[in-house]
């Protein structure tokens, strides 16, 4: 068994959990209520998307440092910080481990082998009653082992959920814009190889190119595409950089969509901004709390 199998979902730091609502509801998508994570000073809130692979959960986590009971753990005000100062966006990707224990002790021992280029993991669990859509009470678990001494190319860690009824319910999956799934995440950098090498050390998987100044990295069948800005701009148009976050940094996420022309209609009538290159509809982080998203037709067999 791996100590990381998949991504699971994308952290991302807001100031404002209230707004991040009325942000996102003007977007079209369904987004959970403000959860405060009592004892580890944090409060979050998760657009709930349909996982395509088995045991995993599917979506996006927006987590406002404060709002809850307790100390903020260092590494959340790391992978975070940026949003006191007005950089809202992804902080961090949170990969799937089936057994987080185990994952605890590969890389403790990692660690201890080489404490200089090793990190040393933290093993937080957490169970609490979270309100569904119907008001309905999901107990909510979750063991994760975190990776706080590991610094950029890009910040992860892994989870494993336990109980995942809460993130498949259907009335959380379903959005007025048609999203989907999640089915991969995206990161600029100055030297997409090298970053990608150095996540292929600490998740295993693939590394491939994906076309000119893009290489694809991957645990399992989501990847982290990795690019240069000239390949990303080709790729996705401007909205790529504000110039006030050093690379490597994770720009944005890749979403089906049920019905690309409807999403397109949606957003038409609604005065979105969004840029259309070939079959990608692209919002830029200036409607996303600094997430690039970008929605693609659903693959048919």
């Amino acid at each position: 068994m791996q100590p990381i199998r998949e991504f699971d979902h994308l952290m991302c730091g807001v100031r404002d959990l209230s707004q991040v609502g009325r942000s996102y509801e003007r977007l079209g998508f369904t987004i959970g209520p403000i959860t405060p994570l009592e004892g580890v000073g944090v409060a979050n809130r998760r657009i709930l998307l349909t996982p395509n692979e088995p045991d995993c959960a599917n979506y996006i986590e927006f987590m406002q440092l404060g709002g809850a009971g307790g100390e903020i753990p260092t590494y959340l005000e790391k992978w975070l910080k940026g949003s006191r100062e007005g950089r809202e966006g992804a902080g961090s990707m949170i990969m799937r481990t089936d057994d987080a224990h185990m994952a605890f002790d590969h890389f403790m021992q990692r660690h201890d082998k080489d404490p200089k280029h090793g990190f040393r993991p933290i093993l937080l669990e957490l169970e609490f009653d979270q309100f569904g859509p119907e008001d309905e009470t999901y107990r909510v678990a979750f063991s994760n082992c975190i990776m706080p001494d590991l610094d950029p190319p890009l910040f992860l860690s892994t989870s494993q959920i336990t109980t995942l009824d809460f993130y498949l319910n259907d009335v959380w999956r379903k959005h007025p814009n048609g999203a989907q799934s999640c089915t991969a995440t995206v990161a600029m950098s100055d030297d997409p190889l090298a970053t990608a090498h150095a996540l292929y050390d600490i998740w295993g998987g693939t590394v491939e190119e994906y076309g000119p100044g893009c290489i694809a990295a991957a645990p399992g069948r989501i990847p982290l595409f990795i690019l240069e800005q000239s390949a990303f701009i080709e790729k996705y148009g401007e909205p790529a950089r504000d110039g006030t976050r050093p690379l490597p940094f994770i720009s944005g996420v890749h979403l089906t969509t049920s019905n690309f022309e409807n999403t397109r209609i949606y957003f038409e009538k609604n005065g979105i901004e969004h840029s259309i290159i070939g079959q990608r509809l692209i919002l830029p982080p200036s409607e996303c709390h600094g997430l690039m998203i970008c929605f693609e037709p659903a693959l048919t067999d």
